[in-house]
C-alpha cells in the first residue's frame, strides 16, 4: 500500500503536534516525489509489536533492495526488518527537515540517486547526523565528492558569534552490528576503513567519526572501540548512536583532550530522537553451519522431553 499525504501526517502526529506533522508530511511528499521515491507501507513487523515493546506505534516503509534478505545465502546479509529492509517514517521526516534547514543547495537533488538505491538508509543517516551540531553557519560536502585522498562526508562550519570552528565529519551505518547479535550474541562495532579518511588539521578544526549501530555493543566491543580511538592520532572525536535504543544510553561520545572544544558544539539528543524503535530478524548461524545447528536444537528438544 502506498502511503498518502494523509497517512503520513496521521502517523507523524503520534510523535509531534498536528501542525508540525502536517508540515513534515507535505515536505516528505514533495521531496521524495522530486527524487522519484515511492513510499510504500512495510508489513514485516506486525502492528501489535509496538505495544509489546512498549513504544509508540512505528510506521515503517519499504526501502529499495539493499542486499539484505533473511534468506540470503551470504551470512553477512541474512537480515530483514527494521533498519535494513524497512525505513522508519519518523526518522525520514527528521532527515527531510534537516535537509531543508541546512542543505538548501544540496537537498534533495544531490541525494536523488542514492535515495532510490541500496544506499537509501545510509544517505539518510548522513543527513541525520548533522542535527547534533549547533551554531551551524554553513555545510559543505567533504572531499569524498571530489575524489580527494581524504573522503569524509561533511565539512561543517560553526559560529556562535564569539568564535568559529570547523568539523570534518565521517558518518557510517553498521548493520553488521545486528548480524553479530544474532550469530554470536556479542554485538560489535566495526571501525574498518575509517582512520584513513583523516589527516592533520589546524587548531580550529576537528576530525570526528559518527557511527550508527542497532544493538548495544558488548563490553568487549566497547573496550575495542576505546583502544581504537586512543590509537588513532588524527581521529579527535568519536560518536556512536544506538538506533532503536529501547532504554540504553543512546549516544556514546569521546574526544581527545586537545580537541575537547568540539564537544562544546554538540547538541543533546531530542525526545523525538529516542522514539524510533524497531525489530530485525536474522539468522542464528552461518549457512554452512545450519545442518549442525538444527541437529543440536533437535537434540536439546528431545532431551527436554525426557
Amino acid at each position: 500500500m502506498n502511503l498518502s499525504l494523509q497517512d503520513i501526517g496521521k502517523s507523524l502526529a503520534l510523535f509531534m503536534p498536528a501542525a508540525e506533522a502536517s508540515q513534515r508530511a507535505q515536505w516528505i511528499c514533495e521531496d521524495m516525489g522530486k527524487v522519484g521515491f515511492e513510499l510504500r507501507l512495510a508489513h514485516e513487523n506486525p502492528p501489535g509489536l509496538w505495544a509489546h515493546l512498549g513504544t509508540i506505534r512505528q510506521t515503517e516503509y519499504v526501502v529499495p533492495p539493499s542486499g539484505f534478505d533473511i534468506n540470503s545465502k551470504d551470512d553477512n546479509t541474512a537480515l530483514s526488518g527494521s533498519f535494513v529492509t524497512c525505513g522508519n517514517l519518523l526518522r525520514l521526516s527528521q532527515c527531510v527537515k534537516i535537509g531543508r534547514d541546512y542543505l538548501k543547495d544540496l537537498w534533495p537533488d544531490m541525494f536523488s540517486h542514492r535515495l532510490v538505491s541500496a544506499e537509501h538508509l545510509s544517505a539518510l543517516n548522513e543527513v541525520w547526523w548533522i542535527k547534533f551540531w549547533r551554531g551551524i553557519e554553513r555545510i559543505e560536502r567533504g572531499p569524498k565528492a571530489t575524489k580527494a585522498s581524504s573522503d569524509f562526508e561533511w565539512l561543517i562550519h560553526l559560529n556562535d558569534g564569539l568564535c568559529r570552528r570547523k568539523i570534518n565529519l565521517e558518518v557510517k551505518r553498521r548493520p553488521g552490528n545486528i548480524n553479530r547479535l544474532f550469530k554470536t550474541g556479542r554485538p560489535h562495532v566495526s571501525m574498518d576503513g575509517i582512520a584513513k579518511k583523516f589527516g592533520p588539521v589546524s587548531d580550529d578544526m576537528a576530525n570526528v567519526v559518527a557511527l550508527t549501530v542497532f544493538s548495544p555493543p558488548s563490553p568487549e566491543a566497547w573496550r575495542f572501540v576505546e583502544d581504537w580511538f586512543q590509537a588513532k592520532p588524527h581521529v579527535h572525536g568519536l560518536l556512536i548512536w544506538t538506533e532503536g535504543n529501547l532504554g540504553v544510553t543512546p549516544l556514546f561520545k569521546r574526544f581527545k583532550p586537545e580537541k575537547r572544544w568540539a564537544e562544546f558544539w554538540l547538541n543533546t539528543a531530542e525526545p523525538e530522537d529516542l522514539q524510533v524503535a524497531g525489530r530485525t530478524a536474522g539468522t542464528l548461524c552461518t549457512a554452512d553451519d545450519a545442518p549442525d545447528f538444527v541437529r543440536r536444537l533437535a537434540a536439546l528438544h528431545e532431551r527436554s522431553k525426557s
